[in-house]
């Protein structure tokens, strides 16, 4: 829930694993923007791997890592009421996207929880 609105978000990791999840039929191709808004869980920090498969980059290599910073509202059960800075907003270049690229949000371990929403390709 932000401002009372709720939205569709993707939350990644549990207590017993990591959490992985992949994009397909991007709605663009060739170079484009990825924006989302991104925390990790109350208290705790989270890193999050985006990977660019079957063709392109993101900001220039074939993944990249960000450290999500925590927030009071990503705790508990869903809805989670989640108030989103500045900080919490990313933007990163993807270059050379085909018909067949991907993009997989990974957390490499378990208890750091990512949640993700607002994803945009454009």
């Amino acid at each position: 829930i932000v401002d009372g609105e709720e939205y569709p978000a993707l939350k990644l990791g549990k207590s017993e694993a990591g959490g992985t999840y992949t994009v397909g039929n991007l709605p663009a191709t060739g170079d484009v923007t990825l924006t989302f808004y991104g925390v990790a869980w109350k208290g705790k920090s989270c890193d999050l791997t985006i990977a660019v498969n079957n063709g392109g980059q993101i900001d220039g290599g074939a993944s990249k890592t960000l450290s999500l910073v925590p927030n009071q509202g990503a705790t508990q059960n869903t809805p989670f009421t989640i108030t989103f800075g500045d900080k919490d907003f990313y933007t990163l270049n993807l270059t050379g996207v085909t018909e067949n690229t991907t993009l997989t949000f990974s957390t490499p371990n378990a208890k750091p929880r990512c949640i993700l929403t607002g994803l945009n390709v454009n």
